[in-house]
């Protein structure tokens, strides 16, 4: 697997419990994504595979900072600006033990998925909001990766296990 070392691969491929448990400290892991990307399942599978031992954020400072720009909420940029603050603070002040990760899937999958939920907002902004998430990841302190969540909940969970 592209970005990773052949131990975590090999971890990857078994898909053994121990190989997710077995790391020293918790780590902070930040779920950020549209609606429909996956985030409560993938939070939900995390915590099965490690007996809850990792702090999940589902949604935090990116979604805030998206959510502000796109609906231009009373003193966005103030806001905004204050959020990236944030983010520098709790980047250095947990020094490598937090993780940031921006679920997306393809407007087409997307689409399905809220068409269940009876969701069309999210789909008539979708490029917006994915830009907007961009645009904070460019600046965000915090360690950061896409995953495009389009495979089963349990392998996308692993893959982000296998980050931190």
């Amino acid at each position: 697997m592209k970005g990773l070392s052949k131990t975590k691969t090999k971890c990857l491929k078994q898909g053994s419990r121990a190989c997710f448990y077995n790391k020293k400290e918790p780590k902070i892991i930040i779920l950020e994504g549209p609606d429909g990307s996956g985030k409560d399942t993938i939070e939900n599978e995390i915590h099965r595979l490690t007996d809850h031992k990792h702090i999940i954020i589902n949604r935090f400072l990116a979604s805030n900072y998206t959510y502000a720009k796109l609906f231009k909420r009373k003193n966005f940029k103030n806001i905004c600006k204050k959020y990236l603050q944030l983010d520098a603070k709790l980047a250095e002040a947990f020094d490598g033990d937090v993780h940031m990760f921006l679920l997306w899937a393809d407007y087409d999958e997307l689409n399905r998925r809220l068409k269940n939920r009876d969701d069309h907002y999210m789909m008539k902004h979708y490029n917006n909001v994915m830009m907007l998430f961009s645009q904070y990841l460019l600046n965000t302190r915090i360690k950061h990766h896409w995953i495009r969540n389009q495979a089963k909940p349990e392998y996308i969970a692993k893959i982000i296990l296998q980050y931190i």
